[in-house]
């Protein structure tokens, strides 16, 4: 019996040790509640650390070479196995004077809690919680094709993380009213945020303004005179127990015949994901040439006649060029199945196809712009050569500006009082059952519902959530909840050894109330109703993010 009670201790300590991002909640934890905030210093973090590509990037360059911010200290968060790379990429962009933190080191997790500023085009980690002297500036990453949000019908529940630091954001800057009404209305945002929409250019689309870069670029790549063509295929996942994916042939078979068919004044450059670019060898083609790495990807991008994708969002950017876009879709009917899309594809106004054929021979005759004049005013309405100037000063310096539009998110609150319900596993049982009879009874006119779950069980039940209605908003519970070691301990004494006293009930209470901001930063609940009424835990959650609890 003692063995058994002890295991749990044992695994945690191992994990400890051994799992990084299991040992960075704790000591994020520990420099949130003792480290003040660092006044001059700005964080950067793209893709979660894989790269440093996107809009955080741009911005970056505006702060490191603007002498108005000659004063921040810059920091870049990398993956250990990608430190290298980026300490090249800086010194080529004649940017040296920074700070390289490793995700989830223990110089990440100090900034991360101390950084004044935060910028992320994705997610920061399950265990960021924003101070609120913090400024948290998260770009998000293009204008979607694919649906986000609850419209991903086959995962409409995967989005607790992202969700969580959107809720926690004091600027979420979209480029276009388009995405904009998306982001809002998907991720449930509209009672829940309480910061700022910016509404202006997308900074990776700056350089598209620019004829000088291009002029530069092409000439450090020898493509003067060139007809330069960018591929830049959307990464499918790999399937279970497949060595290469169906994918990778398909692309050696387009790459292939354009070396046979284009002519000997057009070059190919070719973006893939890492796993993709690692199976073909570029050697073997005189036309073709994989992305240089330490290029930024618009910095290429800008130098391109014509843009090649199939669903990637990057399509909708290159529309600033006025340059022609081709779609290679030759999966489109396999890609579609179980995907959800903003609208039809074969809408766009593209040249589309799925014969490799047909492709090159398009690429052959076309030359010269080509506009797309009513999606461009729809997707590019405010970019423009120095956007990213614009929005530094309206988020970092606080300055208002015509050409950048600030909404509340007070704008949005319908002042309803607002009803948070856990929902239990949602399994197929009387407790489902009796909750969906509760769900078709409510007035939903009446109050803003939410209902919470625990992201394993939307996972598992994904009809319940696409069948919820639209103007019931929910909330995945995602990622573990942050401690100190001896709340830790105390939750191991509660929960597994039922040992309760004082000083275990006060812990409890702090740490639970850590949770609550973790989840919903300072959103407060006029009722919360534990509807299943078993999970322990959520019974102490509910009065920290509650008025009012049944």
């Amino acid at each position: 019996f003692f063995m058994q009670k002890i295991k749990p201790i044992v695994r945690n300590l191992k994990k400890y040790r051994k799992n990084m991002p299991y040992k960075a909640r704790f000591l994020y934890t520990k420099y949130y509640n003792t480290l003040s905030i660092e006044e001059n210093t700005i964080l950067f973090e793209s893709f979660q650390g894989a790269n440093f590509f996107g809009a955080p990037f741009y911005i970056f360059l505006e702060i490191y070479n603007n002498p108005i911010y000659k004063n921040m200290k810059k920091i870049v968060v990398t993956y250990p196995n990608k430190r290298k790379w980026l300490e090249n990429y800086l010194k080529f962009h004649n940017t040296t004077d920074v700070t390289i933190v490793e995700k989830h080191s223990r110089e990440y997790c100090k900034a991360l809690a101390t950084a004044k500023y935060l910028v992320s085009n994705v997610t920061f980690p399950t265990y960021f919680m924003r101070k609120k002297e913090q400024v948290y500036w998260n770009t998000w990453h293009g204008t979607p094709l694919k649906a986000l949000g609850r419209s991903i019908r086959n995962h409409p529940g995967n989005i607790g993380n992202v969700q969580r630091n959107f809720i926690h954001a004091t600027h979420l800057s979209y480029a276009n009213e388009y995405t904009f009404e998306h982001m809002r209305q998907d991720y449930m945002l509209e009672q829940l945020y309480q910061g700022d929409y910016i509404l202006g250019g997308y900074p990776a689309n700056d350089i598209f303004f620019s004829e000088k870069t291009e002029k530069e670029v092409r000439e450090q790549l020898n493509l003067q005179g060139k007809k330069v063509v960018v591929y830049m295929p959307t990464w499918r996942d790999v399937l279970p127990n497949k060595k290469h994916n169906k994918q990778i042939y398909y692309i050696m078979q387009a790459l292939y015949e354009m070396e046979r068919l284009l002519d000997n004044d057009t070059v190919v450059l070719v973006k893939l994901h890492h796993l993709g670019k690692s199976m073909i060898h570029f050697s073997d083609f005189t036309k073709i040439q994989a992305f240089p790495s330490e290029y930024e990807t618009y910095e290429i991008l800008n130098i391109a006649n014509i843009l090649i994708t199939d669903y990637s969002s990057v399509m909708f950017d290159f529309l600033n060029k006025d340059r022609p876009i081709m779609l290679y879709t030759y999966d489109e009917q396999e890609y579609m199945n179980g995907r959800s899309m903003y609208f039809e594809i074969k809408n766009l106004p593209f040249f589309q196809t799925n014969n490799i054929y047909e492709l090159c021979n398009q690429i052959i005759h076309t030359n010269g712009k080509q506009e797309y004049s009513s999606l461009k005013k729809m997707m590019c309405p405010y970019d423009q050569k120095n956007s990213t100037k614009l929005l530094c000063e309206a988020i970092i310096l606080n300055e208002n500006t015509s050409k950048v539009k600030t909404i509340p998110a007070s704008k949005y609150f319908n002042h309803k009082k607002n009803v948070i319900i856990f929902a239990g596993t949602l399994m197929k049982n009387g407790i489902t059952t009796a909750f969906n009879s509760l769900l078709c009874n409510l007035d939903v006119d009446k109050y803003n519902y939410y209902i919470m779950f625990f992201q394993k069980a939307a996972e598992k039940n994904v009809d319940f959530v696409n069948q919820l209605d639209s103007k019931i908003s929910y909330i995945p519970v995602f990622g573990n909840k942050n401690m100190k070691k001896r709340e830790a301990l105390c939750q191991y004494l509660y929960f597994r050894m039922n040992i309760s006293n004082k000083i275990i009930l006060k812990l409890l209470d702090h740490m639970f109330k850590t949770e609550a901001y973790r989840l919903f930063h300072d959103m407060k609940f006029d009722v919360g109703i534990h509807f299943s009424g078993y999970e322990r835990k959520i019974i102490h959650l509910l009065p920290q993010c509650s008025k009012k609890v049944i």
